[in-house]
């Protein structure tokens, strides 16, 4: 078992309600990769793989939801990255 796998599974036998969005193949990873022109470090993409983001309701990490790269919405890299660049002014790199 790696070690995302137990942490997902000791977080979802603690007392905090859990989501996932669904693991993440490399495929739907470049691809975010490229919509945002960012590498993302090997632990993310880890991360992404085994689980695709999610966490607890307070306390979200965002993700590749469905395996589709190109989601928009809160909750995904991509729509939170958008709305970051948008809403603070961040440069697109």
């Amino acid at each position: 078992m790696n070690k995302y796998s137990e942490l997902i599974k000791q977080l979802d036998l603690s007392e905090h309600e859990t989501f996932w969005q669904g693991s993440a193949d490399l495929k739907e990873i470049a691809l975010l990769e490229q919509l945002i022109s960012i590498k993302l470090p090997p632990s993310l993409v880890g991360f992404l793989k085994e689980c695709g983001g999610g966490g607890t309701i307070d306390a979200e990490v965002s993700g590749i939801e469905d395996n589709n790269a190109t989601l928009k919405r809160g909750g995904t890299i991509l729509g939170d990255t958008l709305d970051c660049r948008e809403t603070f002014e961040l440069p697109p790199i």
